[in-house]
């Protein structure tokens, strides 16, 4: 959870396409994880499997896109839905290279350069299965 590696990508009900962007965030970690004794250069939390892990993260306003305001990023169409393909979907990536070195360690190759850095995706994905 080193600063300045959190993505953010916000994209608009029904296929609308992103609505907000940033990159280079930093997250205020509120729940979930423990401060190391002494904290690594690449992060300074060590995160546990004992409940949620809660993050704070900022989205600046810049990041909205032209033709959206910061009301659009939590509206649904219609307002009263309870579908959730109704809503923005709200896509966080964490990134740390030390990610990058780890699965170079696991696959037992000296350059990590050809793994990803990405940590963390969380995003909702409308299950077309069926359709």
């Amino acid at each position: 959870m080193g600063g300045r590696r959190i993505t953010v990508d916000v994209y608009g009900p029904h296929g609308e396409g992103r609505i907000a962007s940033a990159r280079g965030l930093t997250a205020q970690v509120t729940k979930g994880a423990k401060r190391r004794p002494v904290p690594p250069t690449s992060g300074g939390y060590r995160f546990t499997d004992i409940g949620n892990l809660d993050l704070e993260i900022e989205l600046p306003e810049r990041a909205v896109c032209p033709g959206h305001t910061r009301a659009d990023i939590g509206s649904c169409a219609p307002s009263h839905t309870n579908r959730i393909e109704d809503c923005p979907v709200v896509s966080v990536t964490l990134t740390d290279e030390a990610v990058r070195a780890q699965r170079a360690l696991v696959e037992g190759v000296k350059s990590p350069k050809r793994f990803s850095d990405r940590l963390v995706a969380v995003s909702f994905e409308e299950n077309t299965a069926g359709v």
